[in-house]
């Protein structure tokens, strides 16, 4: 049985590296799609080559990979305490 998508399916850390991944790739996109005077001017924001971009876009993965990690324990956890 197919289970519709919900946000609250994802656990919480997990959501919160999607919100950091969505913001890093928008950076890195951004960055990377303007022309080089234009991307130039945003280095203070973005850093250069964009590497706070990538480094938030990396952030987002780390937590969300974290995230589903914590809920497999979790839940696995709890599989072993309802056999018992």
């Amino acid at each position: 049985m197919a289970v519709p998508f919900s946000s609250r399916v994802l656990p919480p850390l997990t959501r919160l590296g999607l919100v950091f991944l969505l913001a890093g790739a928008a950076g890195d996109v951004l960055f990377h799609s303007l022309p080089v005077p234009w991307a130039h001017d945003l280095e203070p924001l973005l850093g250069t080559n964009a590497i706070r971009a990538h480094l938030t876009t990396l952030l987002g993965m780390t937590l969300m990979l974290a995230g589903v990690i914590a809920r497999g324990l979790r839940t696995r956890n709890h599989s072993r305490t309802r056999r018992t």
